[in-house]
Parts: C-alpha cells; structure tokens; sequence
C-alpha cells in the first residue's frame, strides 16, 4: 500500500505540473518556434564572434601602445604617447561592452529556446499521460499495479528532465547578471579615461605654451 500511495503522488505531482503549465498563457516563448529560435541564435553567435575579433585587435593595438609608451622619452612625447594608450584602451572597452551586450543577447535567445523546449516537453508529456489513460484502461488490480509503476517511472523521467531545464535557466540569469555587472564597471572606467585624457590634453598644452612663450 505505502508504495501503491507513493506512486500516485508521483504520477498526480506530475500531471499538476503538466497542467499548470498549459494553463499558462500565450507568450512571445510559445509564439516562435524552436527552429526560428535556433536560426536567431545561430545569426546572434556570428555577430558575437565578429566583436571578437575586433576586440583580439584591440587588445593588441593597446599592448603595442604600452609598449611605445614605456620607450618614450621626453615629458610631452611620453604623454603623448599615454593618450594613445588611453584611447587604445577606450576601444577595448568598448568592444568589451559590445562583447558583454552580444554575448547577453546570445544568452537571452538561449533562456527562450530552452523555455520552449520545456512548454514543448510539457505539452508532449501531457497529451502523452492523456493518451496513455484513454487508450489503457485498467483492467486487473495486476493490471493496475503495473500501470502505476510505469506511470512513475515515466513521470519521474519527464520530471528530471524538467528540473534539468530549470537548472539551465536558472544558471542563464546568473550569466545574465554578471554580464550586467561587468558591462556597467566597465562603462564607469572608460569616463574616468576619457577624464585622463582630458587632464593630459590640458597638460600638454600648458607644457606647449610655456615652451612656446
């Protein structure tokens, strides 16, 4: 009896939970199909290697600006040479930011393919328990025990392989979050660059003047 009790509750705890989720309304998840999805992140993952790549660029255009600025010799040249390290290095932020932002994108296609593919997972194990108890009825208390096991048993699958896509999602936001969090340190450091440049430019132009006087 305890596991006859237990087995219900599997079976029951999964058809309230295939049932809630088609009661859910309609939205942009369920409106696009899985293939259009697919397709988007596919076209997401080019852009997101093209930014790539210019940032590899960058990052090398700034390590040579480095390395010219430790060899300058001269208060002017040297800073100079220190504005083209911060604008060099400007790029790379920006880049980085664009990198943060395709890459949150990418992630956001990501979250609604695999939330489709859960509504779909759903809806299939639903309609496939609906057939089962229509086209299966029990005629044996043997009949019934069997039918009850495999009820758990497939119940329990559909189960992990929801909990699964919960765990995906779940680990999707945090993605999200830090690519949040990096994007936003990052733009508060290109201002203060952007501040240095300003200072040096003023430098350099007071050093030029008093040169010139």
């Amino acid at each position: 009896m305890p596991f006859k009790l237990t087995s219900r509750l599997q079976r029951w705890s999964a058809v309230l939970l295939l049932v809630a989720c088609l009661m859910l309304p309609v939205n942009s998840v369920s409106a696009r199909s899985l293939d259009d999805i697919q397709e988007e992140i596919d076209q997401q993952n080019e852009n997101l290697n093209g930014v790539k790549s210019e940032l590899s660029n960058a990052e090398a255009a700034l390590r040579n600006a480095e390395a010219a600025l430790s060899n300058t010799q001269g208060e002017i040249p040297r800073l100079e040479a220190e504005i083209k390290q911060i604008q060099a290095q400007i790029e790379v932020n920006r880049l980085q930011i664009s990198e943060a932002t395709e890459t949150q994108k990418l992630k956001e296609l990501e979250q609604e393919e695999r939330e489709a593919r859960q509504v779909r997972a759903i809806k299939s194990a639903y309609q496939d328990w609906r057939t089962r108890e229509v086209s299966n009825p029990v005629k044996s208390v043997e009949e019934g025990v069997k039918h009850q096991v495999y009820q758990a048993e497939v119940s329990g699958r559909e189960l992990m392989g929801l909990e699964q896509l919960a765990l995906e999602l779940s680990d999707l936001q945090l993605e999200l979050q830090t690519l949040d969090e990096s994007t936003k340190k990052l733009e508060t450091q290109t201002v203060e660059l952007a501040d240095k440049k300003a200072a040096i430019l003023a430098r350099i132009a007071a050093l030029r003047s008093t040169v010139n006087a």
